[in-house]
């Protein structure tokens, strides 16, 4: 005899990569997984940016700035938010820049799943630099956030 409440299990998943024909030196990243419960094995962005900030600022010569940090919602859910300016360790004299976004998730709901998104902009030797400024990472940062949400009808709960 089986327990089953006529419900399957959550188990979707999905990660895209991107890449831009106009910025041939930033990849997008969004990592999605539709969760049973919530994961208590690993702190969550909000919970370990500081040590791996600290670990980043100790590891890297030069400047670790903080671009953006803090609450942000983003795919309709309540997430944390991180973006750094560093110095580019391929190029020399340029700068690198990467955001972080995460969620993390609300169990049995796939429209709103465990969420890690990231843009990392950093040229190198066959990537020239085309976004130059710390405003123009933002910017851009920020349009793709805004634009990530559950397409309507993906999904019945």
């Amino acid at each position: 005899m089986f327990a089953d409440d006529g419900r399957p299990p959550v188990h979707e998943s999905f990660t895209l990569v991107v890449h831009f024909k106009n910025h041939p030196d930033a990849r997008f990243t969004i990592d999605a997984h539709a969760i049973d419960r919530v994961n208590t094995d690993e702190p969550s962005l909000k919970h370990r940016v500081d040590s791996e900030l600290g670990i980043l600022r100790a590891n890297v010569g030069g400047h670790v700035g903080v671009l953006v940090r803090g609450e942000r919602e983003a795919a309709g859910q309540q997430g944390y938010q991180i973006g750094l300016s560093v110095p580019n360790d391929t190029v020399p004299n340029t700068t690198a820049y990467k955001f972080f976004w995460s969620a993390d998730g609300v169990p049995n709901d796939v429209t709103r799943p465990f969420m890690e998104v990231d843009l990392t902009i950093q040229p190198d030797e066959h990537k020239p630099a085309t976004i130059r400024t710390a405003d123009e990472a933002r910017a851009l940062w920020d349009n793709l956030l805004h634009g990530l949400r559950i397409r309507p009808g993906a999904a019945l709960r």
